[in-house]
């Protein structure tokens, strides 16, 4: 819980943000942390006003750690959920990479495609015809683009310079598809192939009980929106001299899937150069 603003506390921790002994700064910068974004409309206006350049850095560091740990606490409150929807913490962490408030901009983006693929939908279509048409409306319609790993940025892998920009990689992409699939009720999961991200479509008759590739009818590839079958797979797992496992062709739990999303931005981040956006990913790969 944070505590009580104590104004005059608060005041006086804020006028020593001009210290320029760091043993000085650091038991402000916890303290005035510990009030958490009650704290951030009196941090704003110091830096609004600020004269000096060092002042209004060190009030941007503990704004930015405000609002970090915010994020952390909305994720672990996600994560503690019964079942935990994919959408919602991918959303929360929109604000890893954008500051503002985006999510009922995004909501309403992704509500958009949603209907737009609900009204190609019918209940006499089969499980790969259904997910042809989301393919369809995505790739063709709704002109999202795979990026190619080579030239993917930081933007591609979040989920509202995708919805935005139309265009993401193939990470980014595969988790968009299965949101969509999600809010249609479509049978399309995340497998956990090494290598690759790809989505499956487990089989239509659930009493066969069958177990590893046997139990997927198809495959699609979420950076192209193509769909294609087992023995592209089988091929794909023998060039990597990999066995067809059975744990690779199981859902991958929504949990999962964003520790994943977040141990590749915190990499993509590194190779980029931007070391605090990675340190940031890590920290909340973690929590999860």
């Amino acid at each position: 819980m944070q505590p009580v603003v104590n104004e005059t506390e608060l005041s006086a921790l804020i006028r020593l943000l001009d210290d320029p002994d760091e043993d000085v700064f650091e038991p402000v910068f916890n303290r005035i942390v510990e009030y958490g974004h009650q704290a951030i409309p009196h941090l704003e206006h110091i830096w609004e006003t600020a004269e000096q350049t060092e002042q209004q850095t060190r009030v941007e560091t503990i704004i930015r750690r405000i609002q970090f740990l915010d994020l952390a606490q909305r994720l672990e409150a996600w994560k503690a959920q019964p079942c935990p929807e994919l959408f919602e913490g991918w959303l929360i962490l929109d604000a890893l990479h954008h500051r503002e408030d985006r999510s009922e901009t995004l909501r309403q983006t992704l509500e958009q495609v949603r209907r737009h693929a609900w009204l190609e939908l019918n209940q006499y279509l089969t499980p790969l015809e259904q997910v042809n048409v989301l393919s369809r409306v995505l790739f063709e319609h709704e002109r999202f683009q795979g990026v190619d790993s080579g030239r993917e940025k930081i933007a591609d892998h979040f989920l509202g310079d995708i919805l935005i920009k139309r265009s993401g990689n193939q990470l980014g992409l595969g988790l968009l598809i299965q949101v969509l699939a999600e809010k249609l009720d479509l049978s399309l999961y995340a497998l956990s192939i090494p290598g690759i991200f790809v989505l499956g479509s487990p089989n239509v008759i659930k009493s066969r009980a069958k177990k590893g590739i046997d139990s997927i009818d198809f495959y699609l590839d979420p950076q192209t929106g193509e769909l294609f079958g087992r023995a592209e797979i089988e091929l794909y797992m023998r060039r990597i001299h990999q066995p067809l496992e059975d744990s690779f062709f199981k859902p991958v739990p929504a949990i999962q899937l964003i520790k994943s999303w977040l141990q590749k931005v915190a990499q993509k981040a590194q190779e980029s150069g931007d070391s605090h956006l990675a340190m940031q990913a890590a920290e909340l790969s973690m929590l999860l």
